[in-house]
């Protein structure tokens, strides 16, 4: 499903930004995050994945929260892994998703171009249906 793939992202990324800065920085970010998560575990945050009005809250607040930390992070020199980080979830929370004219911020339709599928390997691609055949790309391009 389109939303868990979307959610598991924005948390990941979320998560390893708040892992790779340094402790200051880190709790100015925690302090502008809103949904009641610690972004420490890995996995899914708990949600009715079958209430649609549930999903729709999970994804809005999760690129909300993406939102508030790249806005704290906005000016600060940022190097190696923690730059890596922020230009991941920059990534992440533009690629999929986007603000309807009431404001939501809802999953998107379709697959970007060059759309990044993991937050481990950013490099990793999605694989594809010939002939009713699925061929997996495992290879990092």
């Amino acid at each position: 499903m389109a939303t868990q793939d979307t959610v598991t992202q924005l948390r990941a990324a979320i998560r390893k930004v708040l892992a790779t800065l340094r402790p200051e920085l880190a709790a100015e970010v925690r302090a502008v995050l809103r949904r009641d998560d610690d972004y420490a575990t890995v996995g899914k945050p708990p949600c009715d994945w079958d209430d649609p009005s549930a999903r729709e809250a999970l994804v809005d607040a999760l690129v909300r929260d993406a939102h508030a930390a790249l806005a704290v992070l906005d000016g600060h020199e940022l190097a190696g892994k923690a730059a890596e980080a922020a230009a991941l979830l920059a990534l992440v929370a533009g690629q999929d998703v986007a603000a309807g004219t009431d404001g939501i911020f809802r999953i998107v339709r379709g697959v970007a171009k060059d759309r990044t599928i993991s937050t481990v390997d950013p490099e990793a691609r999605h694989g594809h249906c010939d002939d009713d055949v699925l061929v997996v790309v495992t290879a990092r391009v």
